[in-house]
């Protein structure tokens, strides 16, 4: 998910949710800053410990484009960022199984075997761990520091849908795409899309940047999260449908696995909502979608706006915030957590607490 629907969209879900309107965008500015939070960003002589939630998008295409072998630092680091706070793992249960290649010795230099345990860090919505993270900010007593955390919280539970079926870690067997075997978007009929690293996103002529290199190496940047898929998983209008490596061994068309990313963004709108009354009113948080607590109304309105083929869906949710609550939302500005330093410290305080949970429950 992209600044849209982070930012606006949060806003709005907290308005729904019950919160006021300063409030609302408090807790919208967190959302956001889990996107910009890096290391660039920290404050000089903070006093308190400041951990990224992000890296600059210069370093990650640099790594792409330099994809040696991830030490085992390089993976640690980059599961407590984007596995942390992106690719939050839902799949402990196996509800997806997989179908790939159980083991690959195609690089004369490299055997792989696959690893059950890494396949269970594939990000799904719904899951046990977002539950317990939820009911967790519930239980805990936050007061006069409670905005940023929810901001945070609601980045992290958003991306659970966006970024479902790929995983923070730099791994082949969850993250990579058999672009050969046909990547496709739905728009007036099912039409091939193109991908390429100097292709400019384009949603008229079905064209998006994504990344079109391999690596020799089953642990890669390559494969990290789902850059194989650049953008297409965090624009809100897409439906779309590629082949991923663990669904391969599947044929024909029950290989590919399809997304409707209006669908997908609608519900995660929804379960903002729903995550921030319990936080608000103290009560337990529920374990999957609750349609109905949001209206019917608001939400074809929200649905409506998803489905526009726009890069950038914010206007849209600015003028909805105008219609259902009479203010404009001030835009968003990275430069916000400079001059707010309590604001900043509570983000930084519920980053890192939020790392410590997600250490001691990685493997639960």
């Amino acid at each position: 998910m992209n600044l849209d629907f982070h930012y606006y969209g949060t806003m709005l879900a907290a308005l729904v949710a019950g919160y006021g309107k300063e409030e609302a965008v408090q807790i919208a500015n967190a959302a956001q800053f889990v996107d910009d939070c890096t290391e660039e960003r920290f404050h000089a002589n903070a006093g308190y410990e400041q951990i990224a939630t992000s890296r600059l998008t210069m370093d990650v295409v640099g790594d792409f484009l330099d994809p040696v072998a991830y030490s085992d630092k390089d993976v640690e680091e980059a599961k407590e960022i984007w596995g942390y706070f992106h690719f939050l793992p839902g799949n402990q249960d196996d509800r997806v199984t997989y179908h790939g290649k159980e083991k690959n010795n195609f690089f004369e230099s490299v055997s792989w075997k696959f690893d059950k345990s890494i396949f269970q860090k594939l990000c799904l919505p719904e899951s046990d761990l977002c539950q317990k993270m939820i009911q967790d900010v519930i239980d805990r007593e936050l007061e006069g520091e409670m905005l940023e955390p929810i901001g945070m919280y609601m980045h992290i539970l958003a991306d659970t849908w966006a970024h479902s079926h790929f995983a923070g870690l730099p791994n082949w067997s969850c993250n990579d795409v058999r672009q050969g075997m046909g990547l496709h978007e739905y728009h007036d009929g099912w039409k091939p899309v193109e991908i390429g690293i100097h292709v400019q996103d384009s949603p008229e002529q079905h064209t998006y940047r994504a990344a079109r290199v391999a690596s020799p190496r089953y642990v890669s940047p390559v494969y990290l999260g789902h850059g194989q898929m650049g953008q297409m998983p965090d624009l809100g209008y897409l439906r779309y449908k590629y082949v991923p490596v663990w669904r391969e061994m599947k044929g024909g068309e029950e290989r590919k696995q399809e997304r409707d990313n209006p669908s997908s963004f609608l519900a995660a709108f929804v379960q903002m909502v729903t995550a921030m009354r319990c936080i608000k009113n103290k009560t337990s948080y529920p374990k999957t979608v609750q349609m109905e607590d949001v209206a019917p109304q608001l939400r074809e309105k929200i649905e409506n706006i998803l489905r526009i083929r726009k890069l950038d869906q914010s206007n849209e949710f600015i003028n909805l915030i105008k219609e259902e609550y009479g203010f404009e939302p001030v835009k968003y500005d990275v430069d916000y957590w400079k001059n707010n330093e309590a604001a900043y410290r509570s983000f930084c305080n519920a980053a890192v607490y939020h790392r410590n949970f997600m250490r001691e429950n990685w493997n639960k």
